[in-house]
């Protein structure tokens, strides 16, 4: 199999389901190329698709949490070799490591809010210095997050833009 075919295979047997233009951004090559290599995938029985959905399974199931967190992972792709990202443990959906630094992507909802005190009480007790990168998907939801007691950005997913706010420049863009 092709470098490309082992990182579709690998995004999605790591990741679960994903949209066609995640697995675009996430391999970096023309749509007709991903799209071929999609196909061919789907061809083998390998992955299944549905309205622009990908998965190992034909059941299709998608965790949308997921989904959210993997837009903000394919923003450090051109940093961070494709298969350096982990489904994280709870509350995160995922794991990597940048500069030999540890980040989690936790996706944060409305009422989301003791996932603030799960981390912040982790935080204490862990001695690793985890980087949270909480994914949102409105910024609005953003000035109703309280002071964090740990390292944070926010980024605001919009579709496939992702912004990154850091607490104390809520308003402003990073």
């Amino acid at each position: 199999m092709r470098q490309e075919e082992d990182e579709i295979l690998y995004c999605i047997e790591q990741f679960g389901t994903l949209t066609r233009n995640q697995l675009l951004r996430f391999i970096k090559k023309e749509r007709n190329v991903t799209d071929k290599i999609l196909s061919n995938l789907v061809k083998r029985g390998y992955i299944f698709t549905k309205n622009d959905y990908f998965s190992s399974t034909p059941k299709m199931e998608y965790n949308e949490r997921m989904i959210e967190a993997f837009w903000v992972m394919a923003q450090f792709n051109e940093e961070i070799n494709p298969k350096e990202y982990y489904v994280a443990n709870y509350p995160a959906q995922i794991f990597f490591i940048k500069d030999n630094k540890p980040y989690e992507i936790i996706s944060f909802k409305p009422g989301d809010e003791n996932l603030i005190s799960i981390i912040s009480h982790r935080a204490k007790i862990s001695n690793e210095e985890i980087r949270y990168i909480f994914a949102v998907n409105c910024e609005s939801i953003l000035s109703d997050i309280p002071p964090l007691p740990f390292d944070a950005v926010f980024a605001v997913v919009d579709d496939s833009y992702v912004k990154f706010y850091t607490p104390s420049n809520i308003n402003s863009e990073v």
